[in-house]
Parts: structure tokens; sequence; C-alpha cells
């Protein structure tokens, strides 16, 4: 990928699967870098209004239009017939689960997960130059982060495109999207664990996000701030502390 991009230079440029080499190529595509855009990792805001119904929710396949949220645990299920036969069912399930499953996105199917592989986790990598390639592996020599030729052991937030081996949790939402986009093979089950599902949270971001938007027309920025921070707040301010994440790196 570019290190450097230019306005109106720089060419964007792809991951793309090349099946013959079995590596993935970078290739520039037609397209001229015209901003830099940085990602919000603030992930509450899809949380807490996850149960808002709307059309394109519909059209994944889910009849109510919505997504659901937790409640309270309903059991475990340990014998794997039963739990590949509640993912065949499919997504309208009259409870929510999490699952531990073993698997991983076809070769046919890389080039959709080539820029942004869907399976985010923490695992633990190898420094080493096959592994981060020679110029990461490079500029950690060069600040002295590793000697030449040390390799060191690393947890580090990775996006990946199977779950290595390993059984990984996921919930049902996040499965089935793995399943209809990417085509995801499960290899194995683990353990479910289910839960009844509600939508009761959604009328207090709806009363919060009216609130805000008063604020805003108001310029009562006091009041502003408040509503955000409640409907971020709403699952426990702990959701909030960074500190356990400071460790983390995205490469």
């Amino acid at each position: 990928m570019h290190r450097r991009n230019v306005k109106g230079e720089t060419k964007i440029n792809k991951f793309f699967w090349n099946p013959e080499k079995k590596c993935y190529e970078d290739r520039d595509t037609e397209n001229i870098v015209t901003h830099v855009c940085g990602i919000d990792f603030n992930s509450l805001y899809p949380s807490c209004y996850s149960s808002a119904p709307h059309n394109f929710i519909k059209m994944m396949g889910y009849k109510e239009g919505k997504f659901f949220m937790p409640g309270s645990v309903i059991g475990e299920i340990e014998d794997k017939e039963k739990i590949m036969k509640i993912i065949k069912c499919g997504k309208n399930t009259k409870y929510l689960y999490v699952v531990s499953v073993m698997g991983y996105i076809p070769k046919d199917k890389l080039n959709k997960a080539a820029n942004f592989p869907p399976i985010i986790r923490s695992i633990e990598i190898e420094t080493s130059a096959e592994t981060i390639g020679e110029y990461t592996y490079n500029l950690m020599v060069q600040n002295n982060i590793v000697k030449k030729g040390q390799v060191k052991k690393e947890h580090k937030l990775t996006n990946l495109s199977s779950t290595m081996g390993r059984y990984i949790a996921f919930s049902n939402y996040y499965l089935h999207w793995l399943i209809d986009y990417f085509g995801f093979v499960i290899e194995d089950v683990g353990m479910m664990t289910t839960f009844t599902k509600h939508d009761r949270f959604l009328s207090f971001v709806e009363t919060m996000r009216q609130e805000r938007i008063k604020a805003n027309i108001e310029k009562q920025t006091g009041r502003d701030a408040s509503c955000k921070n409640a409907v971020n707040g709403s699952f426990g301010y702990d959701i909030m502390n960074e500190m356990n994440f400071v460790l983390l790196s995205v490469w």
C-alpha cells in the first residue's frame, strides 16, 4: 500500500487474491485520492441503535427489519448436530446466540475480504519479516524495537479471513453476515449460548436523539454533550475506558 498519499496525484490501490501464485497482490486502480479520512473507532452508536427498524435490515433477510439485543441467558448447548441445525435454520430464530466456530472464507470469495478482512480479533503473532513483511520488520529494527534476526511474539488486533485453526466466538448476526456475504465455511463448532431477545432499549436512545437535536437547534452545547454521553455510557461507563486497549496495535 502507498506510504504517502498526495491529493490529486496518488492512485488508490487495492489488494487482489492471485489464485495462481496463492498470494495477495497490491494493484493500483484508476481512482485518484481526493481526501484522506480517519476512522472513528467508536462502535457504541450502532450497538445503541441496533433495534431501530430499517429497510436495509429487512433486505438482509430479517423479517422484523431490526436487530435485537440480548436479554437473559436461556442456556448452553454442546451437541454439535443441534448447534449446526440452529445455525442452518437461518436468521429469524426466537432467540439470539453466541457460538464458537472454526472456519474460513473460501478462496473464490477472498477478493471480497482482501482490503478489510472481516474477522477482527486480537491474536498472538511472530514479529518476523516473513509474517509482517520486510518493510515493517526493518522499521522495527531501525527503531530498536527488535534486533536484527530477532523474533518476538506479540498480541495484535488483526483482520483475518479465517479463524486460524482455532475456535472463535461469534454472535448470530456476525456469523450470518460472514456466511451470506463472504461464503464463510464452518469446519467445526464448539459451544453455543442462547439468549432471549428484546428491543426495549430503543425508546431510550430515540428520546436522547430527539433531545440532542433540540439541544443543537437551541445551541445548548452542554445539553448536547450530556445526551451524547448518556447514550455512549448506557452500556456502563467502564466500556468507554480505553485503559485495557492501549497495548493493542492495528497494522
